[in-house]
């Protein structure tokens, strides 16, 4: 190891241990105390590279302290940082695997352009829970369940059968979903419809 690695090494584990005591102290307040490590140490003069070692050092710092904030922590280091999006998920997900489907469509908000790559990048830090984080991609962007379903079943040891699956029950979810809401907006309509018509002179007299 040169001796700019193993500076940057040694400064990653820094950075890393800071906030994983910070969190465990407040967990509650792990999505804030990302942003600012984040932000204080890219505020040196650092390359982009290191720019995004530290990024994905911090995630998996602040998610393995505190998995429950694992969505939230995912939002506050992917707003910082949108082009890293992939890779924060999976940093996220490799260290709190349980959470992958909450990390997968945190990204995916703050993201959607990503929206394949991040489920690649979630499935490759959790393959075991690739069929929950295909269905959360696909519902956060349905519009691009191809390219999900594609970009996750071609991590290594992932189940494609049951990735497609889970897309196309995504899909079907949606659907239906959607449909509902239609019918709802319609009711809704109709009654307003109704009531007016029944009740007419209320706006006469209101003039």
């Amino acid at each position: 190891m040169d001796g700019a690695s193993s500076t940057q090494s040694t400064r990653d584990s820094a950075i890393a241990e800071a906030v994983s005591r910070a969190i465990k102290r407040n967990p509650a307040a792990a999505a804030t105390i990302t942003t600012v490590a984040i932000g204080v140490a890219n505020g040196s003069n650092v390359s982009i590279d290191e720019q995004g070692n530290i990024v994905v050092t911090v995630v998996a710092a602040a998610t393995a302290s505190a998995p429950d904030q694992a969505g939230a922590v995912t939002t506050a280091a992917a707003s910082v940082s949108p082009a890293l999006a992939a890779a924060i998920a999976q940093s996220a997900a490799t260290a709190a695997p349980d959470r992958a489907a909450d990390i997968t469509t945190a990204a995916i908000r703050v993201n959607p352009s990503q929206a394949a790559a991040i489920a690649k990048g979630a499935a490759t830090g959790a393959p075991t829970q690739a069929a929950a984080i295909t269905t959360a991609a696909v519902v956060a962007a349905p519009t691009q369940s191809t390219a999900i379903t594609s970009q996750v079943s071609s991590v290594s040891g992932i189940n494609a059968a049951a990735v497609q699956q889970a897309a196309t029950t995504a899909q079907t979810t949606q659907t239906a979903s959607n449909n509902t809401n239609d019918g709802q907006d319609q009711d809704i309509g109709n009654t307003i419809t109704v009531v007016t018509e029944e009740n007419p002179s209320q706006d006469a007299s209101s003039n």
